[in-house]
């Protein structure tokens, strides 16, 4: 049993859907990636305050069969103390940023294997596709492989909530050639 945590930490300081949640995440965002280049002076202002402000952080906990969503502006001390710094610059420059907020934590307790499954898949591929990274003291996450052994099914449709499993293969679904099949009559 292991508790997984990535960052979402996507390239050109981007956004990330992540499918379990249908929820649209705040990605990672540096100073390095526009080049120190600034077209409004609240970014200009936001780059001296912080030149880093980590993504939003994807949290499995197998052991107790728990995922979280959080926030390290609102977790961490490091993170509120950052946000400080951050609110006092998009207060000063509102309708430039709007009237943002650290995220609240998401906890989505009791999860079947299928949806622990799930999450494990989907963080697996965030990763690999470079849109995630783990955070430090995490474990690391097993390659994809290993995760499609796992007990349960797995999510492939959000919008519909159609799983995997294992079994389902298209040579269980299409019928042997010269097979029986069962005829209904319409008289």
């Amino acid at each position: 049993m292991a508790q997984y945590i990535v960052e979402i930490a996507a390239p050109r300081n981007r956004n990330v859907r992540f499918g379990p949640t249908l929820e649209r995440l705040r990605g990672r965002w540096s100073h390095t990636v526009t080049g120190g280049r600034s077209v409004h002076e609240s970014l200009s202002r936001l780059h001296m305050v912080a030149p880093e402000i980590p993504g939003i952080y994807l949290s499995l906990d197998t052991k107790i069969r728990e995922a979280k969503r959080y926030d390290p502006l609102r977790e961490t001390e490091e993170g509120r103390r950052l946000w400080v710094q951050i609110e006092e610059v998009c207060d000063l420059y509102h309708e430039y940023f709007g009237r943002r907020k650290p995220w609240d934590t998401a906890v989505y307790p009791n999860m079947h294997a299928n949806d622990m499954k799930t999450w494990l898949f989907e963080m697996r591929k965030l990763v690999d596709a470079g849109l995630a990274r783990p955070v430090s003291g995490s474990d690391p996450l097993p390659d994809l492989d290993k995760i499609r052994q796992l007990p349960g099914g797995r999510m492939t449709n959000f919008w519909t909530n159609q799983f995997i499993k294992p079994e389902d293969r298209l040579a269980d679904v299409v019928p042997l050639r010269g097979a029986p099949q069962e005829v209904t009559s319409s008289a």
